[in-house]
């Protein structure tokens, strides 16, 4: 087993939130979720192989990024992975990381990566403006969670209609942009409404989601609305028109253009 990972295996998998498998996994020394964006990488062999086949030489293996949504006392930890399709206002998606979710048993093992994740919500903050798609909502249940209770958030999220439980509070303004007739991610309708809200200048912003939306918000946030780079915490989590592997070969250089963009 390579430096990092750890061979884990499922304790529980649930369906209990439409579109959603909740996957727990028995306690491994993993850590207490300590970040918002706290998150792990399971490792999924392309051959469905013995999952701590880890040689890249041989045949390179596929990672998926999840956020870590719960941990117990006794260690466990687990997962929710979004399912997509029509009936949440997007396109179907069919790809390992959907694939494995949806065969996974009690008692399956898996190589996982992580835990990754390092921002913290800042003590003094006052007002959060989240922008996210459907795939981030994990981790903007985990953000709205620990908002201190002097904040206030207002929150974008794009991509339709799907169920993901929210923590419901009267400090917290939800905006929903709806997909393109034909399901397609739509960032323009995105940053549409985000130029249109009336934020204070002290305004900390959690940014996740695809690309071009992230960019673009970004972009409007530290060259339009003059917010400071440690006022804003993003993550492009995909790429529309690529698949996780198709963007995973490019994130770097997108990031780097991104980010300089504004001299950082």
């Amino acid at each position: 087993m390579s430096k990092g990972q750890r061979l884990v295996r499922v304790h529980d998998v649930r369906h209990e939130i439409p579109h959603v498998i909740s996957i727990d996994f028995e306690p491994c020394g993993m850590p207490p979720i300590t970040s918002v964006d706290d998150h792990v990488k399971v490792v999924l062999p392309p051959d469905r192989s013995d999952p701590r086949h880890d040689d890249d030489s041989v045949s390179k293996p596929l990672l998926r990024t999840y956020t870590r949504r719960r941990w117990f006392e006794d260690g466990r930890w687990g997962i929710d992975v979004l399912q997509f399709g029509p009936e949440t206002g997007a396109a179907a998606h069919d790809g390992p990381g959907t694939q494995w979710s949806r065969t996974v048993q009690p008692g399956d093992e898996v190589v996982v990566r992580g835990p990754g994740g390092h921002w913290q919500m800042p003590d003094d903050l006052t007002h959060l403006l989240v922008v996210a798609d459907a795939v981030a909502l994990p981790a903007v249940a985990n953000t709205l969670a620990v908002l201190p209770r002097s904040a206030v958030a207002t929150v974008i999220l794009a991509g339709g209609h799907h169920d993901y439980p929210l923590t419901a509070d009267e400090r917290f303004t939800v905006v929903r942009v709806p997909r393109n007739p034909d399901g397609s991610h739509d960032p323009a309708s995105v940053m549409s409404t985000v130029r249109e809200l009336e934020l204070p200048d002290d305004v900390h912003a959690f940014v996740h989601g695809e690309a071009t939306m992230v960019r673009s918000v970004r972009r409007h946030l530290r060259l339009q609305r003059n917010l400071t780079k440690d006022h804003v915490h993003l993550s492009a989590y995909w790429f529309a028109g690529r698949d996780a592997d198709g963007w995973r070969a490019i994130k770097k250089d997108f990031n780097q253009s991104m980010e300089a963009e504004s001299g950082d």
